[in-house]
C-alpha cells in the first residue's frame, strides 16, 4: 500500500484548500471558479440592482437564463393558442377576443421583463419565486382560450391576477432592502397592485369581464406613463435644484439595456416561430389540391425566411444607439409599439396559415376574405411600426462618424436611411391594397413575399455603401484606430488603479 505522501490528492492539485473561498474567487487565476455559479454571493440573497447610472456599461452576465428562456417560451406558446383559436372562428368578434387576450398576456411578459432586466437573480429566492410564477403562467396557458364570458374566463383572470401579485410581493422586497430604488419600484408596485385587483374583480363578474380585459390588454402602455410622469414631477419636487435629467436620475431606475434588447429579439423569435406552425399543422379533414397546398406552403415558408431577414439582419444597432439608450421619449415609444408589432407578427401567422388553406382547397370552410383581410392588414401595420420604430433610433453608424468628425458620410447614411424609409412605408400601403384586388390567395402571398425581398435589397444599401465607399472605409479605419486607442488608456488606467489598490 502507498504511503499517504505518494497518494494521488483527490482535489486539484493546485487549489491549496486553506486558502478561504472569497480570497480563492478573487484571486485571477481562479476568478471563475465560483463566479459562474449561481450561489457565488450566497444562497438566499438580498435584492440587488443590476445596473444603475454609474454602472451602465459594467460588464456583467447579458445572456437570457435557461429559466428566462422557458417562460418566453410559455408565453409565446399561449400566442399559438390564440391564434389557432383565430383560425377556427375566422369572424371580427373573434378578432377583438384575440387583441384582448393577445394585449393582456403580452402585457404581463413586458412586466415580467423589466422586473428581470432590472433585478433579477439565481438565488433560492428568485428560483421559488419563478416556480410559483411558472405555475400561474401554466394556468393561464390552460385557460387562455374562448371568449371573455365564457367558461374559461374566470379561471384565466385568476392566473393573471396571481402573476401580478406575485411580481408585487417581489417589489416590496425591493423597497425594503434598496431604498434607492423606494420612489420608483413604489409606483411600480402600486400598477401591478391595481392590475392584479383588476383581473381578481374580472373573475367574478361576467358583465364587465371583457371591458376589463382591456384594462389589462393596456396594462403596460399606462404602467409606463403613469411612471413617467410620476418620476417626472417627484424628482422636481425633491430635487429642485438640480437639472431636470440629473434629478430623474435620482428617482430613475436604468434597464440592462443588453438583456432587455437579447429578451425582446428572443421572444420575437419565438413568435416568429408560430408562423412555420401555422405552415405546418393541418385539420384532419384533408386538402383536395395537393399542388396548390405545397405552392401555397412554399411560398408561406419563403415568406417567414424573408421577415427573419427583415427583422434581424438587415440592420445592426448599436447598444448605444438603441432607442431605449437614446432618450426617455425615444425609449417610451419604442417601449409601447413592440407589443404592437409582435401581434402584427402573429396575425401575420393566423392569416398565412388560412392562405395556405385556401390554396389547398380544404376540405371545410374558410373565409378567404377574412384571411386576405387580416393578412395585408397586419403585414401593413407591421412595416409601418417598424419604420416608426427605426427612427426612434440613432441612424447606425451615424452617432460614431458625427463624433468622429465625418459628419458629411454621415449626412450620406442618414439619406440613406430616409429613403429606406419612404420605400417601407410606400410597400405598406401596396400591401394593405392587395385585399381589394381580384387576385388568387396564392398570389396575395407571393406579391407580399416579393415586396419584404424587395424591402431587405433595400435596407442592404447603407451596408453596401459602407463597405464599397473609400470614404466610408477610410472614416471607419479612423474610428477602429481611435476606439484601440481609447480601448488601450482605459486598460492602461485600470491596471494603474489596480496596482494602487494592491
Amino acid at each position: 500500500m502507498a504511503s499517504t505522501s505518494e497518494m494521488t490528492p483527490l482535489i486539484h492539485p493546485r487549489i491549496d484548500m486553506t486558502t478561504p473561498l472569497a480570497d480563492l474567487a478573487s484571486s485571477s487565476h481562479y476568478k471563475d471558479f465560483l463566479q459562474n455559479a449561481w450561489f457565488s454571493f450566497g444562497i438566499w440573497q438580498p435584492p440587488r440592482l443590476r445596473r444603475d447610472w454609474n454602472t451602465l456599461r459594467n460588464e456583467d452576465s447579458n445572456h437570457i437564463r435557461s429559466m428566462n428562456a422557458f417562460f418566453d417560451t410559455l408565453f409565446a406558446i399561449s400566442i399559438t393558442h390564440l391564434g389557432f383559436e383565430l383560425r377556427k372562428s375566422q369572424n371580427t368578434a373573434a378578432l377583438w377576443h384575440w387583441v384582448e387576450k393577445f394585449g393582456t398576456i403580452v402585457s404581463l411578459w413586458l412586466s415580467t421583463a423589466d422586473y428581470s432586466s432590472r433585478f433579477d437573480n439565481d438565488d433560492l429566492s428568485h428560483k421559488l419565486f419563478w416556480g410559483l410564477y411558472g405555475i400561474g403562467v401554466l394556468g393561464m396557458l390552460m385557460h387562455c382560450t374562448g371568449p371573455p364570458a365564457g367558461p374559461n374566463g374566470p379561471n384565466f383572470s385568476l392566473c393573471i391576477s396571481g402573476v401580478y401579485l406575485l411580481l408585487v410581493l417581489h417589489y416590496i422586497r425591493v423597497v425594503v432592502y434598496l431604498p434607492r430604488c423606494r420612489i420608483f419600484v413604489t409606483t411600480l408596485l402600486l400598477c401591478h397592485l391595481v392590475c392584479s385587483a383588476v383581473a381578481f374583480a374580472a373573475a367574478y363578474t361576467d358583465e364587465y369581464r371583457e371591458h376589463l380585459f382591456w384594462v389589462l390588454a393596456l396594462s403596460y402602455p399606462w404602467t409606463v406613463l403613469i411612471l413617467l410622469t410620476l418620476t417626472g414631477i417627484t424628482s422636481r419636487l425633491l430635487y429642485p435644484n438640480l437639472d431636470a435629467f440629473l434629478a430623474r436620475k435620482r428617482i430613475d431606475i436604468p434597464l440592462h439595456i443588453e438583456f432587455h434588447i437579447g429578451r425582446f429579439s428572443s421572444f420575437i423569435m419565438m413568435v416568429l416561430g408560430q408562423l412555420a406552425i401555422a405552415i405546418a399543422v393541418h385539420p384532419e379533414q384533408g386538402f383536395q389540391s395537393k399542388s396548390g397546398l405545397y405552392a401555397s406552403a412554399v411560398v408561406a415558408f419563403f415568406l417567414l425566411v424573408t421577415m427573419k431577414l427583415f427583422l434581424f439582419d438587415v440592420d445592426y444597432y448599436d447598444v448605444d444607439d438603441h432607442a431605449i439608450r437614446r432618450s426617455v421619449p425615444a425609449a417610451i415609444g419604442w417601449l409601447i409599439l413592440f407589443p404592437m408589432g409582435v401581434g402584427c407578427i402573429a396575425i401575420i401567422g393566423c392569416g398565412v396559415g388560412l392562405l395556405v388553406n385556401v390554396g389547398g382547397e380544404a376540405n371545410f370552410e374558410v373565409d378567404e376574405d377574412f384571411a386576405r383581410k387580416i393578412t395585408c392588414e397586419s403585414v401593413a401595420m407591421f412595416l409601418f411600426l417598424i419604420s416608426v420604430q427605426r427612427n426612434m433610433h440613432y441612424i447606425p453608424y451615424t452617432r460614431l462618424l458625427n463624433e468622429s468628425g465625418h459628419s458629411q458620410e454621415a449626412k450620406v447614411l442618414t439619406g440613406i436611411d430616409h429613403l429606406q424609409c419612404l420605400i417601407q412605408v410606400i410597400c405598406s400601403a401596396v400591401v394593405y391594397m392587395l385585399q381589394f384586388y381580384s387576385i388568387s390567395s396564392l398570389q396575395v402571398m407571393i406579391i407580399i413575399g416579393g415586396l419584404l425581398v424587395f424591402l431587405v435589397f433595400i435596407n442592404f444599401l447603407d451596408e453596401i455603401v459602407l463597405v464599397t465607399h473609400s470614404r466610408m472605409q477610410h472614416a471607419k479605419k479612423e474610428i477602429q484606430k481611435q476606439n484601440w486607442e481609447n480601448e488601450k488608456d482605459h486598460k492602461i488606467g485600470k491596471d494603474i488603479a489596480d496596482g494602487m489598490c494592491t
